[in-house]
């Protein structure tokens, strides 16, 4: 079990995951990936208005993120680029602004690689990031209250047979910290 020291930004760590995931693929088969566990500060600043029905804010560098983008925050703060795959609203997002955002042709030919063979682009990942010649989906789970969907295992079958290295996703446990 984490300690209180274990959930500070553990992506400094250059993704070196806090503990196993034991992940069982659509077909059976089984693969290990990183999980992270982080606790963050819940936002006590002025109320957000587009909470997607409710979802949690929380407080990074004194801004109102949601868990997925406070996740991308702490990776560009380890040097890398990326985005949040907001398959609600359809669009790759940096911000709590609706702005759409585009992604680099390389990372888009891999994404579309995926797409292909997944069907269809539900079950992505939350955050795509990318540094140098390497991408990560990053999965974001409060603790206790979310699980792995079925469509989420198909969609790192997919990227598996795409050839994206079991590696390069990461689980992203998260929690409100209690003072």
């Amino acid at each position: 079990m984490p300690n209180e020291d274990d959930y500070i930004r553990p992506w400094r760590l250059g993704l070196v995951a806090s503990e196993p995931y034991d992940f069982s693929l659509p077909t059976g088969e089984k693969i290990t990936i990183g999980k992270h566990s982080i606790l963050f500060d819940a936002w006590s600043g002025a109320p957000i208005h587009e909470t997607y029905g409710g979802k949690t804010v929380v407080n990074i560098d004194e801004q109102p993120l949601f868990a997925e983008l406070a996740i991308l925050h702490l990776l560009q703060d380890d040097g890398f680029d990326g985005v949040w795959v907001d398959t609600y609203r359809n669009r790759f997002r940096r911000s709590m602004a609706q702005v759409r955002c585009t992604l680099p042709q390389w990372v888009q030919e891999r994404f579309d690689a995926i797409l292909t063979l997944n069907g269809r682009r539900g079950g992505c990942w939350d955050v795509l990031a990318w540094k140098n010649n390497q991408i990560v989906f990053v999965e974001s789970k409060r603790k206790r209250k979310d699980r792995i969907q079925f469509s989420q295992r198909r969609w790192l079958a997919a990227a598996l047979k795409a050839g994206i290295d079991a590696d390069c996703f990461s689980i992203c446990e998260w929690d409100l910290r209690v003072d």
